[in-house]
Protein backbone atom coordinates (compact mmCIF):
# COMPACT_ATOMS: atom_id res chain seq x y z
CA UNK A 1 0.00 0.00 0.00
CA UNK A 2 2.59 2.53 1.24
CA UNK A 3 4.45 1.58 -2.41
CA UNK A 4 0.95 2.35 -4.40
CA UNK A 5 0.69 5.48 -2.50
CA UNK A 6 4.51 6.76 -3.49
CA UNK A 7 4.20 5.29 -6.92
CA UNK A 8 0.94 7.97 -7.33
CA UNK A 9 2.95 10.75 -5.49
CA UNK A 10 6.11 10.72 -7.85
CA UNK A 11 3.56 11.04 -10.91
CA UNK A 12 1.84 14.08 -9.40
CA UNK A 13 4.69 15.73 -7.77
CA UNK A 14 6.56 15.26 -11.55
CA UNK A 15 3.46 16.82 -12.87
CA UNK A 16 3.69 19.91 -10.22
CA UNK A 17 7.34 19.96 -11.49
CA UNK A 18 7.35 20.37 -14.62
CA UNK A 19 3.61 21.71 -15.33
CA UNK A 20 4.40 23.45 -18.52
CA UNK A 21 5.78 20.21 -19.74
CA UNK A 22 3.45 17.93 -18.85
CA UNK A 23 3.36 13.94 -19.34
CA UNK A 24 0.47 13.89 -21.85
CA UNK A 25 -2.62 12.12 -21.30
CA UNK A 26 -3.31 12.67 -17.59
CA UNK A 27 -6.01 14.98 -16.48
CA UNK A 28 -4.29 16.48 -13.60
CA UNK A 29 -1.44 17.32 -15.88
CA UNK A 30 -3.39 20.08 -17.67
CA UNK A 31 -0.48 22.44 -18.82
CA UNK A 32 0.05 25.98 -16.98
CA UNK A 33 -1.00 28.50 -19.84
CA UNK A 34 1.87 31.62 -20.46
CA UNK A 35 0.64 34.46 -18.40
CA UNK A 36 -0.43 36.82 -21.54
CA UNK A 37 1.41 39.83 -22.64
CA UNK A 38 0.02 43.23 -21.88
CA UNK A 39 0.60 44.92 -25.26
CA UNK A 40 1.55 49.06 -25.32
CA UNK A 41 -2.52 49.63 -26.81
CA UNK A 42 -4.43 47.35 -23.54
CA UNK A 43 -1.98 48.93 -21.20
CA UNK A 44 -2.97 52.52 -22.14
CA UNK A 45 -6.53 52.08 -21.71
CA UNK A 46 -5.66 49.99 -18.90
CA UNK A 47 -2.83 50.11 -16.55
CA UNK A 48 -3.38 47.93 -14.01
CA UNK A 49 -2.81 45.04 -15.98
CA UNK A 50 0.87 45.45 -15.88
CA UNK A 51 1.31 45.18 -12.11
CA UNK A 52 -1.68 42.26 -12.41
CA UNK A 53 0.67 40.75 -15.11
CA UNK A 54 3.61 40.77 -12.82
CA UNK A 55 1.89 39.84 -9.50
CA UNK A 56 0.83 36.58 -11.62
CA UNK A 57 4.29 35.61 -13.11
CA UNK A 58 6.07 36.16 -9.22
CA UNK A 59 2.48 33.62 -7.95
CA UNK A 60 4.04 31.12 -11.35
CA UNK A 61 7.80 31.61 -10.22
CA UNK A 62 6.99 30.80 -6.41
CA UNK A 63 4.80 27.80 -6.99
CA UNK A 64 7.86 26.34 -9.38
CA UNK A 65 9.98 26.86 -6.46
CA UNK A 66 7.80 25.48 -3.74
CA UNK A 67 7.20 22.37 -6.17
CA UNK A 68 10.56 21.92 -6.84
CA UNK A 69 11.74 21.86 -3.43
CA UNK A 70 8.67 19.23 -3.14
CA UNK A 71 9.85 17.16 -5.41
CA UNK A 72 13.54 17.22 -3.87
CA UNK A 73 12.09 16.37 0.01
CA UNK A 74 10.01 13.74 -1.32
CA UNK A 75 12.01 12.10 -3.89
CA UNK A 76 13.02 8.35 -2.39
CA UNK A 77 11.22 7.79 0.71
CA UNK A 78 11.02 4.82 2.49
CA UNK A 79 8.10 2.97 2.00
CA UNK A 80 7.62 2.12 5.63
CA UNK A 81 8.30 5.83 6.57
CA UNK A 82 4.77 6.54 7.49
CA UNK A 83 5.66 10.08 8.97
CA UNK A 84 7.31 11.32 6.05
CA UNK A 85 5.05 9.61 3.47
CA UNK A 86 2.05 11.25 5.40
CA UNK A 87 3.80 14.37 5.65
CA UNK A 88 4.28 14.75 1.56
CA UNK A 89 0.59 13.52 0.63
CA UNK A 90 -0.55 16.65 2.70
CA UNK A 91 2.19 18.77 1.39
CA UNK A 92 1.00 17.49 -2.49
CA UNK A 93 -2.49 18.07 -1.63
CA UNK A 94 -2.24 21.54 -0.75
CA UNK A 95 0.26 22.20 -3.50
CA UNK A 96 -2.68 20.66 -5.77
CA UNK A 97 -4.75 22.78 -4.14
CA UNK A 98 -2.58 26.05 -5.21
CA UNK A 99 -1.61 25.28 -8.85
CA UNK A 100 -5.45 24.60 -9.36
CA UNK A 101 -5.83 27.85 -7.86
CA UNK A 102 -3.30 29.53 -10.12
CA UNK A 103 -4.20 28.19 -12.86
CA UNK A 104 -7.79 29.50 -12.61
CA UNK A 105 -6.60 32.97 -11.99
CA UNK A 106 -4.35 32.31 -15.04
CA UNK A 107 -7.04 31.70 -17.62
CA UNK A 108 -9.10 34.82 -16.21
CA UNK A 109 -6.52 36.90 -16.58
CA UNK A 110 -5.68 35.75 -19.99
CA UNK A 111 -9.59 36.26 -20.74
CA UNK A 112 -9.28 39.21 -19.65
CA UNK A 113 -6.49 40.92 -21.44
CA UNK A 114 -7.94 38.84 -24.78
CA UNK A 115 -11.41 40.72 -24.26
CA UNK A 116 -9.24 43.91 -23.99
CA UNK A 117 -7.42 43.18 -27.36
CA UNK A 118 -11.09 43.08 -28.72
CA UNK A 119 -12.62 45.85 -27.43
CA UNK A 120 -9.48 48.60 -26.70
CA UNK A 121 -11.01 50.93 -29.50
CA UNK A 122 -8.63 52.76 -32.15
CA UNK A 123 -8.18 56.26 -32.83
CA UNK A 124 -8.95 56.63 -36.63
CA UNK A 125 -5.41 59.02 -37.56
CA UNK A 126 -5.74 59.37 -41.66
CA UNK A 127 -2.43 58.34 -43.31
CA UNK A 128 1.00 57.86 -40.95
CA UNK A 129 4.55 57.63 -41.55
CA UNK A 130 7.23 56.03 -39.17
CA UNK A 131 10.57 57.22 -40.18
CA UNK A 132 13.92 54.94 -39.62
CA UNK A 133 16.98 55.17 -38.50
CA UNK A 134 18.29 58.20 -36.74
CA UNK A 135 14.33 59.76 -36.45
CA UNK A 136 13.44 61.19 -33.63
CA UNK A 137 10.29 63.40 -34.52
CA UNK A 138 6.87 63.88 -34.48
CA UNK A 139 4.25 65.35 -36.45
CA UNK A 140 0.51 65.09 -36.02
CA UNK A 141 -2.08 67.02 -37.42
CA UNK A 142 -5.47 65.03 -37.18
CA UNK A 143 -7.45 68.11 -38.67
CA UNK A 144 -6.07 69.99 -41.47
CA UNK A 145 -6.56 73.61 -40.23
CA UNK A 146 -4.13 76.35 -40.85
CA UNK A 147 -4.27 76.98 -37.20
CA UNK A 148 -3.13 73.42 -36.37
CA UNK A 149 -0.85 73.05 -39.28
CA UNK A 150 1.39 76.00 -38.43
CA UNK A 151 1.48 74.67 -35.20
CA UNK A 152 2.64 71.34 -35.69
CA UNK A 153 5.22 72.43 -38.21
CA UNK A 154 6.69 74.83 -36.00
CA UNK A 155 7.33 71.86 -33.23
CA UNK A 156 8.28 70.10 -35.97
CA UNK A 157 11.35 72.89 -37.02
CA UNK A 158 12.34 72.79 -33.41
CA UNK A 159 12.77 68.96 -32.99
CA UNK A 160 15.07 69.52 -36.36
CA UNK A 161 16.88 72.32 -34.77
CA UNK A 162 17.94 70.17 -31.91
CA UNK A 163 18.04 67.28 -33.91
CA UNK A 164 20.50 68.40 -36.30
CA UNK A 165 18.07 67.07 -39.22
CA UNK A 166 15.73 68.43 -42.26
CA UNK A 167 12.84 66.15 -41.52
CA UNK A 168 10.70 68.14 -43.51
CA UNK A 169 12.47 67.43 -46.56
CA UNK A 170 11.70 63.56 -46.67
CA UNK A 171 7.89 64.35 -45.60
CA UNK A 172 5.15 64.46 -48.28
CA UNK A 173 2.95 66.63 -45.63
CA UNK A 174 -0.20 66.29 -48.19
CA UNK A 175 0.47 62.88 -48.06
CA UNK A 176 0.91 62.22 -44.67
CA UNK A 177 -1.04 63.84 -41.24
CA UNK A 178 0.86 61.86 -39.05
CA UNK A 179 4.72 61.32 -38.55
CA UNK A 180 6.69 59.25 -35.79
CA UNK A 181 10.78 58.36 -35.24
CA UNK A 182 11.52 56.72 -31.96
CA UNK A 183 15.09 55.94 -32.91
CA UNK A 184 17.61 55.95 -29.91
CA UNK A 185 20.06 58.42 -31.19
CA UNK A 186 20.29 61.03 -34.24
CA UNK A 187 23.54 59.92 -35.16
CA UNK A 188 22.41 57.52 -37.91
CA UNK A 189 25.73 55.65 -37.50
CA UNK A 190 25.41 55.40 -33.41
CA UNK A 191 21.45 54.76 -34.18
CA UNK A 192 22.50 51.57 -36.04
CA UNK A 193 25.05 50.30 -34.25
CA UNK A 194 23.25 50.74 -30.94
CA UNK A 195 19.80 49.81 -31.67
CA UNK A 196 19.07 48.68 -36.01
CA UNK A 197 21.43 46.20 -36.22
CA UNK A 198 22.28 44.92 -32.54
CA UNK A 199 18.58 44.47 -31.86
CA UNK A 200 15.91 45.21 -34.54
CA UNK A 201 17.54 43.35 -36.62
CA UNK A 202 16.99 39.94 -34.39
CA UNK A 203 13.64 40.77 -33.04
CA UNK A 204 12.30 41.88 -36.17
CA UNK A 205 11.41 45.30 -34.56
CA UNK A 206 10.16 43.94 -31.04
CA UNK A 207 12.89 45.72 -29.05
CA UNK A 208 12.17 48.70 -30.51
CA UNK A 209 8.63 49.32 -29.73
CA UNK A 210 9.53 48.15 -25.59
CA UNK A 211 12.03 49.94 -25.18
CA UNK A 212 12.01 53.43 -26.76
CA UNK A 213 9.12 55.92 -25.47
CA UNK A 214 8.11 57.29 -28.41
CA UNK A 215 6.46 54.34 -29.40
CA UNK A 216 3.46 55.14 -26.91
CA UNK A 217 2.80 58.14 -29.18
CA UNK A 218 2.30 55.40 -32.04
CA UNK A 219 -0.16 52.93 -30.17
CA UNK A 220 -3.88 53.01 -30.44
CA UNK A 221 -4.00 54.10 -33.55
CA UNK A 222 -5.75 53.04 -36.92
CA UNK A 223 -4.16 54.27 -40.45
CA UNK A 224 -5.03 54.06 -44.36
CA UNK A 225 -1.61 53.87 -44.89
CA UNK A 226 0.96 53.25 -42.87
CA UNK A 227 4.37 54.22 -44.92
CA UNK A 228 7.47 52.83 -43.06
CA UNK A 229 11.06 54.04 -43.99
CA UNK A 230 14.36 52.02 -43.36
CA UNK A 231 14.16 50.82 -39.83
CA UNK A 232 10.79 52.33 -39.45
CA UNK A 233 9.69 48.81 -41.73
CA UNK A 234 10.59 46.63 -38.77
CA UNK A 235 8.79 49.35 -35.98
CA UNK A 236 5.83 49.02 -38.38
CA UNK A 237 5.54 45.00 -38.40
CA UNK A 238 5.86 44.79 -34.23
CA UNK A 239 3.21 47.30 -33.64
CA UNK A 240 0.76 45.73 -36.43
CA UNK A 241 2.20 42.43 -35.02
CA UNK A 242 0.99 43.16 -31.75
CA UNK A 243 -2.08 44.40 -32.90
CA UNK A 244 -0.94 47.85 -31.34
CA UNK A 245 -1.78 49.66 -34.53
CA UNK A 246 -4.48 49.01 -37.33
CA UNK A 247 -3.18 49.77 -41.07
CA UNK A 248 -5.32 49.16 -44.01
CA UNK A 249 -2.17 49.58 -46.49
CA UNK A 250 1.20 49.73 -45.51
CA UNK A 251 4.44 50.92 -47.82
CA UNK A 252 7.67 50.24 -46.74
CA UNK A 253 10.03 52.24 -48.41
CA UNK A 254 13.97 51.13 -48.46
CA UNK A 255 12.60 48.69 -45.82
CA UNK A 256 15.24 47.02 -43.18
CA UNK A 257 13.92 43.69 -43.80
CA UNK A 258 15.01 39.88 -42.66
CA UNK A 259 13.75 36.40 -43.99
CA UNK A 260 11.89 36.11 -40.74
CA UNK A 261 10.45 39.64 -41.14
CA UNK A 262 9.49 38.89 -44.79
CA UNK A 263 7.61 35.94 -43.48
CA UNK A 264 5.64 37.87 -40.97
CA UNK A 265 4.73 40.37 -43.34
CA UNK A 266 3.10 37.87 -45.82
CA UNK A 267 1.29 36.40 -42.57
CA UNK A 268 -0.35 39.70 -42.17
CA UNK A 269 -1.73 40.01 -45.75
CA UNK A 270 -2.54 36.19 -45.81
CA UNK A 271 -4.37 36.53 -42.53
CA UNK A 272 -6.29 39.70 -44.00
CA UNK A 273 -5.22 42.03 -41.01
CA UNK A 274 -3.43 43.91 -43.77
CA UNK A 275 -4.93 44.55 -47.24
CA UNK A 276 -1.74 45.22 -49.02
CA UNK A 277 2.08 45.71 -48.06
CA UNK A 278 4.10 47.00 -50.82
CA UNK A 279 8.03 47.61 -50.81
CA UNK A 280 9.25 50.47 -52.89
CA UNK A 281 12.84 49.94 -53.36
CA UNK A 282 15.34 52.08 -55.06
CA UNK A 283 17.67 50.39 -57.32
CA UNK A 284 20.90 51.40 -55.53
CA UNK A 285 19.67 51.50 -51.98
CA UNK A 286 22.31 48.98 -50.25
CA UNK A 287 19.84 48.96 -47.29
CA UNK A 288 16.85 46.40 -48.26
CA UNK A 289 19.48 44.02 -49.42
CA UNK A 290 22.55 44.27 -47.11
CA UNK A 291 20.02 43.73 -44.05
CA UNK A 292 18.24 40.70 -45.99
CA UNK A 293 21.49 39.30 -46.39
CA UNK A 294 23.25 40.06 -42.99
CA UNK A 295 20.60 38.68 -41.30
CA UNK A 296 21.00 35.28 -43.70
CA UNK A 297 24.25 34.89 -42.53
CA UNK A 298 24.46 35.28 -39.05
CA UNK A 299 21.27 32.63 -39.42
CA UNK A 300 23.03 30.05 -41.27
CA UNK A 301 25.87 29.82 -39.11
CA UNK A 302 24.42 30.03 -35.74
CA UNK A 303 21.99 27.19 -37.04
CA UNK A 304 24.88 25.24 -39.29
CA UNK A 305 22.77 25.50 -42.43
CA UNK A 306 23.57 26.78 -45.57
CA UNK A 307 21.87 30.49 -46.55
CA UNK A 308 18.90 31.02 -47.73
CA UNK A 309 20.03 33.48 -50.56
CA UNK A 310 23.21 32.42 -50.86
CA UNK A 311 22.41 31.84 -54.95
CA UNK A 312 21.03 35.42 -55.06
CA UNK A 313 22.82 38.80 -55.63
CA UNK A 314 20.68 40.44 -53.41
CA UNK A 315 22.49 43.94 -54.30
CA UNK A 316 21.13 43.44 -57.79
CA UNK A 317 17.59 44.52 -58.21
CA UNK A 318 15.84 41.53 -59.90
CA UNK A 319 17.54 38.90 -57.30
CA UNK A 320 16.57 41.03 -54.95
CA UNK A 321 13.08 41.28 -55.60
CA UNK A 322 13.62 37.36 -56.49
CA UNK A 323 14.24 36.85 -53.20
CA UNK A 324 11.45 38.41 -51.47
CA UNK A 325 8.69 37.07 -54.25
CA UNK A 326 9.84 33.86 -52.97
CA UNK A 327 9.93 34.55 -49.27
CA UNK A 328 6.94 36.60 -49.43
CA UNK A 329 4.42 36.17 -52.38
CA UNK A 330 1.61 38.13 -51.00
CA UNK A 331 3.74 41.27 -51.39
CA UNK A 332 4.20 43.59 -53.91
CA UNK A 333 7.89 44.87 -54.97
CA UNK A 334 8.14 48.05 -56.85
CA UNK A 335 11.94 49.11 -57.89
CA UNK A 336 12.77 52.30 -59.17
CA UNK A 337 15.63 53.84 -60.85
CA UNK A 338 18.56 55.35 -58.75
CA UNK A 339 22.28 55.23 -59.32
CA UNK A 340 24.64 54.05 -56.57
CA UNK A 341 27.24 56.58 -55.72
CA UNK A 342 30.14 56.46 -53.69
CA UNK A 343 30.24 59.55 -52.58
CA UNK A 344 27.00 59.56 -51.29
CA UNK A 345 26.13 56.02 -50.14
CA UNK A 346 23.12 56.58 -48.43
CA UNK A 347 21.49 59.22 -51.33
CA UNK A 348 19.19 56.17 -52.68
CA UNK A 349 18.48 55.48 -49.48
CA UNK A 350 17.20 58.58 -48.17
CA UNK A 351 13.36 59.07 -47.43
CA UNK A 352 13.88 62.49 -49.24
CA UNK A 353 15.01 60.88 -51.81
CA UNK A 354 12.09 58.48 -52.41
CA UNK A 355 9.92 61.57 -51.69
CA UNK A 356 11.37 64.02 -54.56
CA UNK A 357 11.72 61.23 -57.02
CA UNK A 358 8.31 60.14 -57.02
CA UNK A 359 8.53 56.28 -55.53
CA UNK A 360 5.10 56.48 -54.41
Amino acid sequence: MHSGVWQWMKIAGFALAVFAVPVRGRAQNEPMPDVAAVTMRVRQAHPEYVSNRAELNAAVAAFNARATAFNAACKGIDPDDAARLNNCRAQLSALQAERAGLLARLKAFNATVQQAMATVPYKPSGNGMVGGTGWIAGYNVPKPTPELVAKARAMLAEQERLAGHNYSDAIDFDRYNFVIGIAAETDFLDDLLDRVVTHDEGTTGQYSIETMPGYAALTGRSFHELACHSNGAMICLAALRNADVKADNAVLYGPQITQKSLEQWDGLVRSGQVKSVTLVINSGDVVPPLSLGFEDYVRSRVEGRAETYENKALLQAKDLTSAVNETAPRLLVHVRDCTFSWSDPLHCHGMETYKNEGAH
